[in-house]
């Protein structure tokens, strides 16, 4: 297997679900699709997720870090902290977070 030499970028796409929830998937890992209740516990998923599938596909360790400007992506409840709805909606009302992924 190629071990890429650079950094990519994976777009990560965030719809708020009916009841609540949170839904996360990519276009560019279709394998990533993250689902849950707590949209704080859903957020942090999105890192350790992607770092776990692009290993994979790719036979390295892949470190995921946050390219888009979210102080919320730790903890969307704490005081202060950009919440999911203040982020510009894309598209049919998606938000996005653009990632950086790399072979460590």
């Amino acid at each position: 297997m190629v071990r890429p030499t650079e950094m990519m970028r994976v777009l990560v796409r965030l719809e708020t679900r009916p009841d609540g929830g949170l839904r996360v998937w990519s276009d560019d890992v279709p394998q990533l699709v993250l689902s849950g209740r707590t949209p704080a516990d859903v957020v942090n998923d999105i890192g350790p997720a992607l770092e776990v599938i692009m290993s994979a596909l790719l036979g390295c360790e892949v470190q995921a870090t946050p390219l888009t400007p979210f102080r919320g992506y730790r903890s969307l409840e704490e005081p202060g902290v950009a919440r999911l709805s203040a982020m510009p909606a894309v598209g049919a009302g998606f938000r996005e977070i653009e990632f950086a992924a790399a072979c460590a």
